[in-house]
């Protein structure tokens, strides 16, 4: 299985046909089971998959199943909506202590590494920067490993 090789795996959903009549219960159930692989590591930018899901019990599986959530830059130009639902994320993480990962998702070669609206947002809510897995090479090999 090619997952097993990998040193970091994030599963993301990206809204298709085959998912647009998923409910609440089925997308929670998607999320909360793919959190549950032993191979996948981080749940991918889930503020903007389109899928209506229980933020709170995804948010709790990640952290009990010791995975990451997800929050990226790319998000932020999808709209209002989704900037909301980052937040609301965010602030289960931080609830939950659920640790998180923050991305660019950079689509062009010109914005990688680039997350100022991502960090800002997470300044604002005053998220707990012990719950950001990725600050640091160490600190995210860490994370991975336990």
């Amino acid at each position: 299985m090619l997952l097993e090789t990998r040193d970091l795996a994030i599963a993301s959903v990206h809204f298709f046909e085959g998912c647009k009549d998923l409910n609440v219960v089925q997308a929670t159930e998607l999320y909360c089971n793919v959190l549950k692989n032993p191979y996948i590591h981080v749940l991918g930018h889930i503020g903007r998959s389109g899928l209506p899901f229980e933020i709170d019990e995804v948010v709790k599986t990640a952290g009990v199943e010791g995975k990451m959530i997800e929050i990226n830059e790319h998000s932020f130009d999808s709209g209002e909506t989704v900037i909301c639902r980052c937040r609301e994320i965010a602030l289960a993480c931080a609830r939950y202590g659920t640790s998180v990962c923050v991305g660019s998702d950079a689509h062009s070669a010109f914005f990688i590494g680039k997350f100022e609206r991502t960090v800002a947002m997470l300044e604002e809510i005053d998220f707990p920067k012990e719950l950001i897995a990725n600050t640091s090479l160490n600190k995210l090999m860490s994370k991975l490993k336990s």
